[in-house]
């Protein structure tokens, strides 16, 4: 699904292992289309996900862009939210 301007990057979600996960994707600016992509990991954090990129993103001029949103994050961008009870997803010692 794509729900945002090309310059913040569009959003597009998938299915694995169970979840249903998001990432944000900008492709690479003109005379840029052979470069290696840049993946860029957002911090860990309540509420955070793929928007934190979203400034970097508009700025960018350059090779494509990726920018998922980690398991239990960009709920809004359709992604399964984490649910703490369960097994699934991340854990932290």
């Amino acid at each position: 699904s794509k729900d945002m301007s090309l310059s913040y990057g569009v959003i597009e979600t998938y299915e694995y292992d169970g979840w249903t996960l998001s990432y944000r994707y900008k492709p690479a600016s003109k005379g840029y289309e052979n470069d290696a992509p840049l993946l860029l990991i957002h911090p860990v954090g309540i509420g955070l996900s793929s928007w934190f990129w979203i400034k970097f993103f508009e700025k960018w001029q350059g090779a494509a862009l990726y920018a998922p949103d980690l398991i239990g994050c960009g709920v809004k961008n359709g992604a399964d939210a984490f649910d703490p009870d369960t097994t699934r997803g991340l854990s932290f010692p």
